[in-house]
Order: structure tokens, then sequence, then C-alpha cells
């Protein structure tokens, strides 16, 4: 399942699981907000997941981050 989805999603779902806001995940990774929730919704629906907070659960379970 580690492969389902794409570096700057797993790069993203790992930002926000450390605490980082989305800003700071914008400017980490040098692409504006919206491409952050961009790849936030691209991972949940990979991961069958309804939001964020579901989408980091599953990569806790799993141990994709």
């Amino acid at each position: 399942a580690s492969d389902v989805y794409k570096r700057q999603e797993r790069d993203v779902l790992r930002l926000y699981a450390h605490g980082s806001s989305t800003d700071e995940i914008a400017a980490l990774l040098n692409v504006s907000k919206g491409s952050v929730f961009t790849y936030v919704n691209r991972a949940c629906r990979k991961l069958h997941a309804a939001d964020r907070k579901e989408a980091l659960a599953i990569c806790a379970r799993y141990d994709l981050l």
C-alpha cells in the first residue's frame, strides 16, 4: 500500500503528523497552500479516508509515513 500515493502526498501527511501547519508545510515544500490541500485530498481519496485525520490514522496503522 505504500506505493499507492506519491511522495508529495506522503510528505504533506508526514508533516501534518509532526504538527506542522498548512502554511509551514507550504513554505517547507515550496508549494502553495492550494497544492498542500490538493495533496491531502489525493491522499485521502487513495487511502479511502474521509478526511486528513482519518488518513493520518490509516498511515499510522500501516506504518506508511
